[in-house]
């Protein structure tokens, strides 16, 4: 009896933060989209969504996936609509919200490497957009 009410709160649980996790990403997605300043937790989410997505991207880019051209195209178009918004908020983050030079520092390094790695990819989009291999 006791193990049954542990499985179910378990079960429960888990529900509840996957819940929590998407209406955080719902809210996270439109705070972005609008603009609005993000609070530092909503930073390192950011930067955890961009890589999330960078990966996804990434792999569809080297085709080792079953998936038809066009259906790859698809789903990279959805990965950037969806991370563009983010990047763009994640690339305005403020001096003042870094607590030292050398922070802000290697903030702008890491800031850097995110856009050159997000340029790559859609370099490459445009390229398979263009061209069927």
């Amino acid at each position: 009896m006791v193990k049954r009410h542990f499985v179910l709160l378990v079960v429960w649980l888990n529900t509840a933060f996957f819940l929590m996790g998407a209406s955080w990403a719902y809210s996270a997605g439109s705070e972005h989209e609008s603009g609005a300043n993000h609070s530092g937790a909503n930073h390192s989410d950011a930067l955890l969504i961009l890589l999330r997505h960078k990966i996804a991207l990434q792999k569809l880019q080297q085709g080792d996936s079953d998936l038809e051209y066009m259906q790859v195209l698809t789903k990279q178009a959805k990965h950037l609509k969806q991370a563009m918004p983010i990047l763009k908020a994640y690339m305005s983050t403020p001096k003042s919200y870094y607590l030292t030079t050398q922070m802000y520092h290697e903030s702008l390094e890491n800031r850097a490497a995110m856009l050159a790695d997000f340029s790559e990819i859609l370099v490459q989009y445009q390229k398979q957009l263009v061209s069927k291999p």
